[in-house]
């Protein structure tokens, strides 16, 4: 699967996300500023730990960040320096939290090839192709039809 496809999972994923920014944001406006749930924005960007699709990343960023300030508007910053202050740290942890899971899961990747591959030939190495062999194995053991048929005798 390349960097740019997404899965299923990673569909139901995206959505929980959206979901937990939404239900932050009808709970900081209904409490009207009165309870601080901006600081909870960053945690609600983690089930997408493991996702290399930057561009969900951006726009799950992107839907956070929107959030906290449209559920601090109007604000008034003499009255409310502290709230203003307190929406502005939280789009810079949200912000912070996106950047860490791109670079986070693109270091993962690399670890994942690189147990993978013999860094001098660029194949894969003994230890996977026996992972793959067996696996494939498995798959045509299940199957009625026969991998390779016998040579024929004259």
């Amino acid at each position: 699967m390349s960097a740019e496809q997404v899965s299923t999972t990673d569909y139901i994923r995206i959505a929980f996300v959206a979901a937990l920014c939404v239900l932050l944001f009808l709970v900081d406006v209904a409490a009207n500023n009165a309870v601080t749930v901006t600081q909870l924005y960053p945690a609600a960007l983690l089930p997408l730990y493991g996702m290399r699709n930057r561009t969900v990343l951006g726009a799950s960023w992107l839907l956070a960040a929107v959030l906290i300030v449209a559920a601090g508007l109007p604000v008034s910053l003499p009255e409310h320096g502290a709230a203003f202050a307190t929406r502005v740290l939280s789009v810079a942890m949200v912000s912070l939290v996106a950047i860490g899971l791109a670079k986070i899961s693109g270091r993962e990747h690399e670890l994942v090839r690189l147990a993978l591959v013999d860094p001098l030939t660029g194949v894969f190495n003994r230890r996977s192709f026996l992972e793959f062999a067996s696996k494939e194995a498995t798959i045509s053991s299940a199957s009625t039809t026969p991998t390779a048929t016998p040579p024929a005798t004259a």
